[in-house]
């Protein structure tokens, strides 16, 4: 479950998601080496938009961009 912690104290736990944010949902993501899992590999805000890159089924990279 992803999880946000304080700056000022990492391992301190501020709060956790109930549900997934983040799920396979393309066929590639859901069927090669891995079946249904997405790694999510890195976080990196660009031109004023967050890019999250993810390995998809251990197969190849992606990247998703959350919002409209």
């Amino acid at each position: 479950m992803p999880v946000e912690d304080s700056t000022r104290k990492p391992t301190r736990l501020l709060d956790r998601n109930t549900s997934d944010f983040f799920c396979p949902e393309k066929s590639y993501e859901r069927t090669r080496q891995v079946n249904n899992v997405c790694f999510l590999e890195g976080l990196v805000y660009f031109k004023g938009r967050w890019l999250i890159y993810y390995g998809t089924s251990d197969s190849q990279i992606d990247v998703a961009s959350p919002g409209p």
